[in-house]
């Protein structure tokens, strides 16, 4: 599961990005994830002041409705899905992104995939041998 958790400390466009990304996806994780991928490759190119022109010119090239984005962007329609994220987020003690969650155990940072899947299969073993969280022990 994927969830807005903007740094607006750092990025000050942060929460007018997630706000935008899912005016862009309208629903389809296909064209969220499409975009969620540009938003970190064009991310040096965007700021405040830009980001909706940005946003309107991907999705110009990407042949998408821009006046119902550009609408939904001017209104702030998905906020209230952002703030709630956020709200998950602070709830569980989130202080950086990213942040990856397996059966409960909170990973922060950039973490290497081994270090990722060496978890998940602790999880994973933890769950069949009845040592673990998933098996209802460590609650």
């Amino acid at each position: 599961v994927y969830a807005d958790f903007p740094l607006t400390q750092i990025h000050p466009w942060a929460m007018g990005m997630a706000e935008a990304a899912r005016c862009v996806a309208d629903g389809s994780a296909d064209r969220f994830w499409t975009f969620h991928d540009w938003i970190y490759d064009h991310q040096g190119e965007i700021n405040k002041d830009n980001l909706k022109e940005k946003v309107l010119a991907y999705a110009k090239d990407h042949s998408l409705d821009s006046s119902k984005i550009g609408g939904c962007i001017d209104t702030h329609s998905t906020l209230p899905e952002v703030q709630r994220t956020i709200q998950v987020g602070d709830k569980l003690d989130v202080q950086q992104t990213p942040v990856l969650f397996v059966n409960g155990r909170m990973l922060g940072g950039a973490i290497p995939w081994q270090t990722v899947d060496a978890v998940i299969k602790l999880e994973l073993q933890r769950a069949t041998d009845g040592s673990g969280i998933a098996a209802g022990k460590n609650q």
